[in-house]
């Protein structure tokens, strides 16, 4: 919102109690992408969502066949759904968990022969980097929603196949579709949320044109739903989009594929050795409570580790003998036998049950013994016990203790014996079936060790250091030192320690740079390197990120800060429905002058309950300033005690190098405002009016004054297209006004349009009062 400013404002003090409080991340954040996806062969419009990054921001995408703009300065100002208005929250002693992120205009060209997928991006400034996000490429037409489309009337006219792009961009969004079904049909909705990384939780309903709500069939990817809805009879039927929780807003996006083609959700056994070929049930979706299942033959790759097969069903190639169970091995005297190396193939198939193994071993016979759930993010969590011949429990794990759910044990055998092994899952006794699929291998040991950094991207300034977390999996009884080396780090960074000692299973990684480094964005691997039999072996550390197990670490080196924003948290005192100027002082560092731009943090600790900040530009030089804190005459009365909103402020400047660069602060402490009550409402007389295009309307306003506003006030309409009239100046104690509307010729006739009149006003303090008024205008022939 544009208001109206006034110079010359002036500020009463009054003193604070210290006490704790909560304080934002000043960390950049990427929120989203929207679209998140794009057919190949086509330019994509998009949105970048961030918090805590300035205009001028890198933009980097990492995959062959996609390319978009070097650098984001265009911020998208899009009016969405608004929220509904309730009491606000609180986040004291919580942490920022209010966010408001912008968004900034990206175009991606997807070449016609891009690579099917998942890429991803990243943006970064000298206030730092941000993690990578998934940008996926399709095949298929794509569709972008366009408000309103929040009433089931107001249904969007969708063709199948196709991709829906989406965002349930407020509390009260929601978004409704309309697609032809031919009867028979199986029209299957693959919803991705939290696969690219959207909050969203999504809820999902097909009705007919009545709405009534239609039977489909529903299963889990992770945490999205794919809905599978058998048509009963050919024609309209609607797709409903909302949210689970009473969240939305940008970041909270979704990308569903619709179309008949069957889904297959899972195969079973999902495994088998490379370049074999062997017979796989799969398990597609039908619309109705059975799946359809088929067998067919499936050669494995020559390549070891998982795959999909038709896009969608996720199996994998190992080197070892692949076994399935399949017949009753459901205790421990129906064991199935088994003879190291092998790979078992198993599920729980109701909720009581358990799968046992026995297998013979001698005396300090080493075994690595591996189970997880197939795939990662399946609803299985195995729970693993080796048992000694007389039925005592030597070693249990579970793999929802582990890191990435995967039981890793290194095991010797006590005694020359036969040996149990009992798996069942972690919700024994509650749930089961047929998508509860876990893979077993049990192998001779082998020195061996893999590296998993956490997390995928780091921000390090100028002169500074910080800490990775790297974590070591030994295996096969390996505990020798690990020397570390890292690819790819710009000239002046450096991480230590360079080696890891013996036994060690986990390192902070310090990484370091030089004082006089330039700034820079990169993509860094991190490798490992020891002596095992003699032979050096080399393993790059994994770094996961949204499923997906890369080895890239995103590294931006930041500038050292240029500005610094402070400000006295001392309680101020404040009308709703005002514009009041708050006191900051900018301390400026590194020889910089230049101008800084003040807006609203996208970070806060309350709910902001409609607050706002007028952006300002603080002149090259000043030391000094004030946040222009609009407080809407709408906010809650007598809920918040105080408001509390941070400010911050970007820049830009070209640091030594000659390179021109943006960077951002945020203000380190609160301005604290009391509000108290209005003192002047903007009233409309006329109520409603009907809007004849080509012609004039009239609209009378009354001023309802109080002792605390009696000076001018000027009023201003605030209009769709086609709407104009001349500013009113209403002279002190004046408070009727009437306003004459032009309707322009061209106006399309439509039930109603809101007229909007905002009164602007300097109070005695020095602030601005700001009140508003509608009037409803319906646009009729003549």
């Amino acid at each position: 919102m544009y208001l109206k400013l006034f110079a010359g404002l002036a500020v009463v003090f009054f003193p604070l109690p210290a006490w704790g409080q909560a304080v934002p991340s000043r960390e950049p954040t990427s929120t989203h992408i929207f679209p998140a996806g794009g057919q190949r062969g086509t330019i994509v419009k998009a949105r970048v969502g961030s918090e805590c990054m300035p205009p001028g921001m890198a933009f980097k995408l990492t995959g062959t066949g996609v390319t978009g703009p070097s650098v984001l300065s265009s911020e998208a100002k899009l009016r969405y759904e608004p929220s509904v208005r309730r009491p606000p929250r609180d986040a004291d002693g919580v942490g920022a968990s209010m966010t408001y992120p912008r968004e900034w205009d990206s175009s991606i060209t997807i070449a016609r022969d891009a690579e099917l997928g998942t890429k991803f991006w990243s943006v970064s400034s000298a206030f730092g980097g941000t993690r990578p996000r998934p940008f996926l490429v399709g095949d298929l037409p794509e569709f972008i929603e366009t408000e309103p489309n929040s009433l089931p009337e107001q249904a969007e006219r969708i063709t199948l196949p196709v991709v829906v792009n989406g965002q349930i961009a407020g509390e009260r969004d929601q978004d409704y579709f309309v697609f032809a079904g031919k009867a028979g049909d199986v029209v299957v909705c693959d919803v991705m949320a939290a696969r690219i990384g959207s909050p969203l939780d999504p809820v999902i309903a097909i009705t007919d044109l009545h709405g009534q709500r239609q039977d489909v069939q529903e299963v889990r990817v992770g945490n999205d739903p794919v809905v599978a809805f058998l048509v009963p009879k050919s024609g309209d039927y609607r797709l409903h989009v909302a949210n689970l929780g009473f969240g939305g807003g940008p970041a909270y996006v979704y990308r569903i594929t619709l179309s008949t083609k069957p889904f297959a959700v899972y195969a079973f056994p999902p495994g088998g050795r490379i370049n074999e070929t062997r017979e796989v049930e799969t398990y597609t979706l039908t619309g109705t409570a059975e799946f359809r299942t088929t067998k067919e033959k499936v050669t494995f790759p020559a390549t070891v580790g998982p795959f999909l097969l038709r896009g969608s069903i996720p199996l994998i190639a190992s080197e070892l003998p692949e076994v399935a169970v399949i017949g009753d091995n459901h205790s421990a005297k129906t064991a199935m036998e088994l003879t190291a190396p092998v790979a078992v193939n198993g599920r729980f198939l109701t909720a009581d049950a358990e799968d046992w193994f026995r297998f013979t071993a001698k005396k300090g016979e080493a075994f690595t013994i591996a189970c997880q759930p197939f795939p990662r993010d399946s609803i299985a969590s195995p729970v693993l016990t080796i048992l000694a011949a007389d039925g005592t429990a030597i070693v249990k794990a579970s793999a929802v203790d582990m890191p990435d759910r995967e039981i890793l044990l290194d095991w010797k055998a006590p005694a020359d014996s036969t040996y149990r092994l009992r798996l069942h899952d972690l919700q024994h006794g509650s749930r089961g079936g047929r998508d509860f699929i876990y893979r077993l291998t049990i192998q001779p040991s082998r020195p061996d060790f893999g590296l998993r950094l956490d997390p995928d991207y780091v921000n390090i300034v100028q002169g500074g250091k910080t800490e990775l977390d790297l974590y070591v999996r030994r295996m096969g009884g390996f505990t020798g030192p690990i020397d570390l080396t890292a690819a790819g780090l710009p000239d002046g960074v450096k991480i230590e320690p360079t080696r890891i000692p013996d036994n060690q299973t986990r390192v902070k990684l310090i990484v370091s740079t030089k004082d006089d480094i330039r700034p820079s964005d990169v993509l860094a691997v991190i490798r490992g390197t020891a002596t095992i039999g003699g032979k050096p072996v080399e393993r790059r550390a994994v770094i996961p990120s949204f499923g997906f197990d890369g080895d890239s670490l995103h590294l931006t080196v930041q500038h050292k800060p240029m500005f610094r924003i402070t400000c006295n948290e001392a309680y101020q005192y404040a009308p709703r429905g005002s514009i009041h100027p708050y006191p900051l002082t900018i301390e400026r560092l590194n020889g910089f002058t230049g101008p800084i731009t003040l807006q609203l943090c996208e970070r806060q600790v309350q709910d902001l309950d409609g607050i706002e900040m007028v952006e300002t530009v603080i002149p090259a030089g000043a030391t000094e300033a004030k946040a222009l804190i609009y407080l809407p005459e709408t906010m809650h009365a007598g809920i918040q005690h105080h408001s509390r909103p941070y400010a911050q402020g970007y820049a830009t400047f070209t640091d030594q190098w000659g390179t021109k660069q943006t960077i951002l602060a945020v203000c380190d402490k609160r301005c604290m405002v009391r509000t108290t009550p209005q003192v002047v409402k903007l009233r409309a007389v006329t109520r409603e009016v009907a809007a004849v295009p080509g012609e004039s309307i009239e609209c009378k306003l009354t001023l309802d004054r109080t002792s605390n506003f009696t000076g001018p006030a000027e009023i201003e309409l605030f209009a769709p297209p086609g709407f104009k009239a001349p500013k009113i100046h209403l002279q002190e104690g004046q408070v009727e006004a009437v306003v004459h509307i032009q309707v322009d010729s061209q106006v399309k006739r439509q039930d109603e349009v809101a007229l909007t009149f905002r009164a602007t006003g300097r109070l005695p303090s020095g602030g601005t009062a700001v009140t508003e008024a509608t009037v409803q205008a319906k646009v009729i022939s003549k």
